[in-house]
């Protein structure tokens, strides 16, 4: 009786549902490995509702293979895909719209590429069922190389989201990260086409053609912008670029009444309007001299007037945060404040 509790498996007496559940955390090149332990197990690997290809040697061809012996019923509501696109592909249209089954909530999508001017396609943002969407650019080859020795010169940001228009109805949670869109164009289309977002993530993207981003939303909950840059006439046009004719200051609004959380990586030289944060709980802000410029503010790189401006604007962005009960500031908003003589946490004491 010992003999046949020990050669017992289990597993595979596991209802569909929690081997499912395993199985959603593991890469699907794992999962299908899974296949030759017993007969039991085919059917489930081509009937899963959470795809992983989130492994280094993942292939399209892999990705379109694995698509194609999934189960018609099946009901993939999940997948992840880390993807590296060949140099000469310049829209990974084709790949998407395949990858996006009907139905499907959460898509988190990070393409490894080398291509200049990469458009999104519009399928993304006219999804019904989404959810949550995570869309992340790596740039691999040379450019890469250039953007880490001079982020101003050599900027990565050369792949467009630029939707004629957007309806996500069931959208909670988006994060963009290393794209270009057009500014307030996008996110107007972004906040009418999805009434339940509630979580934004703006993280290493550029504004093409605008220096001006608006949100205002009543929606919204978490807010998260991290180093975004307004590029004029750049985008897709190669590298060696004057950061002063191509890379301009933000000017950022912000209205957002039901905004709990909020955090920002900005320079110094952007400017951040807050219009309502009424019901702000925790804030995370942290302002930099650009990258290339730190080391030039004592050589008079900014004006004093210039400086004089900053750290005004500064004082005004902290002060509308108020109503936080958590707030962190970063070191650079006491370097441009004890450089023009202010104090700018006395509306703390």
């Amino acid at each position: 009786m010992a003999a046949v509790i020990m050669n017992e498996d289990r597993i595979s007496n596991l209802p569909d549902e929690i081997i499912h559940h395993i199985l959603s955390f593991l890469d699907m090149k794992i999962v299908i490995q899974t296949c030759i332990l017993s007969k039991r197990w085919r059917p489930l690997c081509t009937n899963l509702p959470c795809l992983n290809f989130v492994s280094k040697q993942t292939t399209w061809d892999f990705v379109e293979k694995t698509l194609l012996h999934q189960d018609p019923s099946s009901n993939i509501h999940a997948i992840t895909l880390r993807l590296v696109l060949p140099y000469y592909w310049r829209t990974p249209l084709p790949l998407i719209q395949f990858a996006i089954p009907q139905g499907i909530r959460i898509l988190d999508l990070q393409l490894d590429c080398y291509g200049l001017t990469i458009k999104v396609p519009h399928c993304l943002f006219t999804c019904q069922s989404l959810v949550n969407l995570k869309l992340r650019l790596v740039l691999h080859s040379y450019m890469e190389l250039m953007f880490l020795y001079d982020p101003y010169q050599y900027k990565q940001h050369v792949v467009y989201v630029e939707p004629t228009t957007v309806k996500l109805p069931l959208l909670k949670t988006l994060h963009l990260e290393s794209f270009c869109f057009h500014g307030n164009q996008f996110i107007q289309e972004l906040l009418l086409g999805s009434p339940f977002l509630e979580n934004i993530s703006i993280i290493n993207c550029g504004l093409h053609e605008s220096h001006n981003l608006t949100i205002s939303t009543t929606q919204l909950k978490y807010l998260e912008i991290d180093n975004i840059y307004a590029c004029i006439g750049c985008c897709g046009s190669g590298i060696g670029l004057d950061r002063d004719q191509h890379f301009k200051n933000c000017k950022v609004e912000i209205s957002a009444p039901m905004l709990t959380a909020f955090k920002c990586r900005a320079q110094i030289s952007d400017q951040y309007l807050i219009h309502d944060f009424s019901s702000l709980a925790t804030a995370d802000i942290d302002m930099d001299f650009p990258k290339r410029c730190r080391y030039c503010v004592e050589k008079k790189f900014f004006s004093l007037g210039q400086l004089d401006e900053f750290g005004k604007n500064m004082m005004k962005f902290i002060q509308a945060l108020y109503n936080a009960t958590s707030l962190k500031l970063g070191t650079a908003l006491l370097e441009v404040s004890i450089y023009n003589q202010m104090q700018p946490l006395d509306f703390l004491l």
